[in-house]
């Protein structure tokens, strides 16, 4: 079940991002209940897995650090997980020390990590070898799962914050690749898909 939540979250955090960073004409019941849910799933999966919290907030820190939010609820968010954080501190520091191995400290800045490297070396949102980074990584994630259940490593090693994580990033990544994908066949697209295609066009052209 909360496998589906991670799934859920990708989808409505990536939803919600794009609808803000790409002007995307989208009704504001749908916004505010993007908001809602992210909330709301975000606030089960900490509970059922306080080490989800931490990893949400290193998170949040890094993405805000690469490129300053731009909507107000970003920071609210952030606050609201530092706020969870906090009130659980008890709780994850418990699981970080005392069952957590050293190799589990990889895990946790994994989500992180990706993000700090694909805000620095991808500037464009809508760069077309960022969605092809992007659908390489899902691939690349989707097979790693398979490995780790079919080894039975996710009980063995207790991984299923970091198959959470996975899930999330694949949700997220499938969610900008469809919108995107969805520019590329539109005949107005509200913004273009990858600037160099269009610049090579204009050359071609003259």
């Amino acid at each position: 079940m909360y496998y589906f939540f991670s799934m859920l979250l990708g989808f409505f955090i990536k939803l919600l991002d794009d609808s803000i960073d790409l002007k995307l004409n989208i009704p504001n019941f749908y916004i505010e209940f993007s908001k809602t849910m992210i909330i709301f799933i975000s606030i089960l999966l900490i509970q059922n897995d306080v080490i989800m919290g931490f990893i949400i907030l290193l998170s949040l820190i890094i993405s805000n650090y690469c490129k300053k939010f731009d909507n107000d609820f970003w920071y609210s968010y952030l606050y609201l997980i530092f706020l969870l954080c906090v009130y659980l501190k008890d709780d994850i520091i418990k699981v970080l020390l005392t069952e957590q191995k050293y190799y589990h400290i990889l895990y946790i800045l994994f989500l992180p990590t990706m993000i700090y490297f694909e805000e620095t070396s991808f500037k464009e949102e809508s760069s077309l070898y960022k969605i092809k980074i992007r659908i390489y990584t899902i691939i690349c994630n989707s097979l790693l799962i398979c490995a780790l259940e079919y080894f039975n490593y996710i009980e063995l090693l207790k991984l299923n914050y970091f198959v959470k994580f996975l899930i999330f990033i694949n949700s997220y990544f499938l969610t900008n690749i469809i919108i995107q994908s969805t520019f590329i066949h539109n005949t107005n697209p509200i913004i273009p898909i990858n600037t160099e295609i269009l610049e090579n066009t204009k050359e071609n052209n003259k």
